[in-house]
């Protein structure tokens, strides 16, 4: 099998920081509600934060604060994986161990509700939505592999689709994803960046790495992952052992369930909204938050 590297995802991601006509916000719009998550240095969620320790501008606009609270809505959760495999550092029990703890932080927030895909090979739905909970966790349990391919972005595409049938705003995309599998995906990276944006969620990766075997990597996937991510509100980050996976994958349930949830209405010029900025006013603290155009 041959592997294509997609161009034209710069691009895509270029097209989203400047918006478009049909996707910018004019002076005089309805109020705009966006889930933001603050750290400190040590990448650690700060809590007690109120309006007065937000800014958002829009192309440098100040827009003005009509709220700011920690987030309660649900969250609708899609995760992605490709199982891992292959390497014995990451078997079953540590793949289930990892997501189990990701899904536990998340339900710290009451009726969040979770759908799960696999895409070691082609993209399989393994527990929508209306899962029952304990059969969702069950799912987890199943989830060893040998394939020596993975389709992250088919996978991401997927998910984008699968949020479609959420029923709450507040959505996210979490991926574990082996960086010593090629990625096999069909879909083109620009239309997965593109099928990002549209669904409003953020996206939250952990691409784990081996000591003991070549990461071939893929420059599209990479792509999609860290700039997605970052302009998505969420988080990606590179792990290399089975404590690090379960680390990083129960610190990013954490950081998804502490959100703040920022609503701010129109202000500034009134130009066409192309890029949103979203941060606080104390030294040392970082936002993750959105920076694309709302649509």
């Amino acid at each position: 099998m041959s592997y294509v590297c997609r161009i034209g995802l710069p691009l895509a991601f270029m097209a989203l920081a400047i918006g478009s006509p049909a996707g910018g916000r004019a002076a005089g719009a309805a109020q705009e509600k966006v889930y933001v998550t603050v750290t400190d240095n040590k990448g650690k969620p700060i809590a007690g934060l109120t309006a007065a320790d937000f800014k958002v501008a829009i192309d440098g606009a100040d827009q003005e604060i009509l709220s700011a609270a920690p987030a309660t809505d649900p969250v609708s959760v899609v995760i992605i994986t490709d199982r891992l495999g292959l390497e014995p550092a990451y078997n079953n029990f540590v793949v289930h161990h990892a997501l189990s703890g990701f899904v536990k932080a998340v339900r710290a927030v009451p009726d969040s509700q979770f759908a799960l895909t696999t895409f070691d090979g082609p993209v399989v739905r393994i527990s929508g939505f209306s899962s029952h909970a304990a059969a969702f966790d069950k799912s987890l349990e199943k989830l060893a592999t040998n394939a020596t391919e993975a389709a992250m972005l088919d996978a991401v595409l997927d998910a984008c689709e699968v949020l479609k049938g959420a029923k709450t705003e507040r959505k996210a995309i979490f991926a574990a994803y082996a960086g010593y599998r090629r990625d096999a995906s069909t879909g083109w990276n620009n239309t997965a960046a593109m099928a990002l944006w549209q669904s409003k969620a953020s996206l939250w990766a952990v691409e784990v790495r081996s000591t003991g075997t070549e990461n071939v990597g893929s420059a599209g996937r990479e792509q999609v992952v860290h700039q997605g991510s970052q302009m998505s509100g969420g988080l990606s980050e590179t792990v290399a052992s089975a404590i690090g996976l379960d680390t990083m994958a129960k610190r990013m349930g954490e950081l998804i369930a502490k959100q703040y949830v920022i609503t701010y209405g129109p202000g500034g010029s009134g130009t066409t909204a192309s890029r949103r900025q979203v941060s606080v006013g104390r030294a040392g603290l970082k936002v993750l938050a959105p920076t694309w155009a709302p649509r």
